[in-house]
C-alpha cells in the first residue's frame, strides 16, 4: 500500500502549483477499424482562484480502482478507492499549509497519519519548481491523454510520465507496468469552505521525515 500513498502524493506536488488546460465534449468515434476521441476545444488558464477535479483510474492486473484529485490554490485533497490481491482500501489525503494528512481504512482498520512535506528535501524541490525536477528526467517522446498532447519522461526508477505542458502528470507508468491514467478533468467544481480541512476527530502519526520512510 505504501506505493499507493507514495503515487498519490507525488501526483499532488504535480498539479496543486501548475497550470492546466482543458478539453469538453469528448466523443469516441471508429474509423478504419481504431476507435478515435473527438473533443471541443477549451484552453483554461490556471488560476489560483479556481478549483479543479482530476479523476484516475488504475489499469493492472493486481490494482483496480481510482483516485480523484480536487485542488485549489495550495490546497488539495485526494480521495483513493483501490482494490489490491483481493483486499478494499480506501484512504482521503488533505494537503493543507504544506502538511499532508492521510486517513486510510483497510479492511474495516481506520488508521491517520501525517507528513510535513517542507521537512522533504525531494517533495519540496518538486513544488518549488516542476520544471527544474523534469530536467532530471530523460524524455522519450509524446503522447495523448484525454485529447492533450503530453511530453513522455522516464525517471531514475523507471516510472514514465505522460506530462502535459510540463504541469500534469495525466498518465503514470511504473516499472512493474501499473497504469494510472486520467480520465476526467474539471474545472470551477463547487467546493465548500471546509473541503480541504483534515478531520479533527482522528489520531494523526507524524511521518514527517519522508526520507527515512523511502529507504
Amino acid at each position: 500500500m505504501k506505493k499507493i500513498y507514495f503515487l498519490a502524493i507525488f501526483i499532488s506536488l504535480f498539479i496543486v502549483l501548475n497550470g492546466c488546460g482543458k478539453k469538453e465534449g469528448a466523443v469516441d468515434e471508429k474509423k478504419d477499424g481504431k476507435t478515435e476521441q473527438k473533443t471541443d476545444k477549451k484552453e483554461i488558464s490556471f488560476s489560483e482562484n479556481s478549483s479543479y477535479h482530476i479523476k484516475y483510474d488504475a489499469k493492472s492486473e493486481k490494482l483496480k480502482g481510482t483516485m480523484d484529485f480536487y485542488f485549489k490554490n495550495k490546497n488539495a485533497k485526494v480521495e483513493v478507492n483501490f482494490e489490491e490481491a483481493g483486499k478494499k482500501v480506501t484512504s482521503s489525503m488533505f494537503f493543507e499549509n504544506k502538511v499532508l494528512y492521510m486517513i486510510t481504512s483497510l479492511e474495516g482498520k481506520k488508521m491517520g497519519m501525517k507528513m510535513d512535506v517542507s521537512e522533504s528535501k525531494d517533495a519540496s524541490t518538486e513544488m518549488i519548481n516542476v520544471k527544474d525536477k523534469l530536467k532530471e528526467y530523460e524524455k522519450e517522446g509524446t503522447d495523448e491523454v484525454l485529447g492533450y498532447k503530453c511530453d513522455v519522461y522516464k525517471t531514475k526508477e523507471g516510472t514514465k510520465l505522460s506530462i502535459y505542458k510540463e504541469a500534469f502528470a495525466l498518465k503514470i507508468v511504473d516499472k512493474k507496468g501499473d497504469v494510472f491514467v486520467a480520465t476526467a478533468l474539471e474545472q470551477d467544481i463547487k467546493i465548500a469552505d471546509d473541503f480541504f480541512a483534515p478531520p479533527k476527530d482522528v489520531e494523526y502519526m507524524d511521518f514527517s521525515n519522508l526520507d527515512k520512510m523511502l529507504k
